[in-house]
């Protein structure tokens, strides 16, 4: 078992963090009622929301949630049972990141990660301006025109 977590981050980029840190950040499950959230809740600098299950999609509208009608402006990053596959909706959801434990980084192999990053950020940051909104990507992480 490796003290190393992945963090793929929105700019296409892969960075490691000790497994010990992020430990200490804060976290909500992603199967928390966001009707039940305080302010005091996400009062952090980085804030993890948790996917105990692949297919439990309730940590996306979570971060939603958090971003929008709590207006959280740290750091959120997804946790835990994230597939590659599964990368693309947590950045357009307003993730700032994803946080890969070794161990599911090993099962799909770095390739397959970094197959699945390079073309969201290439999309994500075409601008989709639609009558003067921003995509909850462009609010979080900035366009490219």
């Amino acid at each position: 078992m490796s003290d190393v977590v992945r963090l793929l981050k929105a700019d296409g980029t892969v960075g490691e963090i000790d497994a010990k840190a992020v430990a200490m950040f804060a976290s909500l499950e992603g199967e928390t009622d966001p009707a039940t959230l305080s302010v005091s809740d996400i009062d952090a600098d980085i804030l993890l929301i948790e996917f105990t299950g692949a297919a439990d999609g309730r940590g996306f509208s979570l971060a939603k949630a958090v971003l929008g009608k709590m207006a959280y402006q740290g750091k959120l990053y997804a946790v835990g049972c994230i597939n590659p596959d599964q990368l693309s909706m947590a950045l357009q959801t307003g993730f700032d990141g994803v946080l890969v434990p070794a161990e599911r980084w090993a099962d799909y192999g770095a390739e397959v990660w970094k197959a699945a990053l390079s073309p969201i950020v290439k999309l994500s940051y075409a601008s989709t301006r639609s009558q003067g909104l921003q995509s909850i990507w462009q609010l979080r992480h900035g366009t490219q025109s």
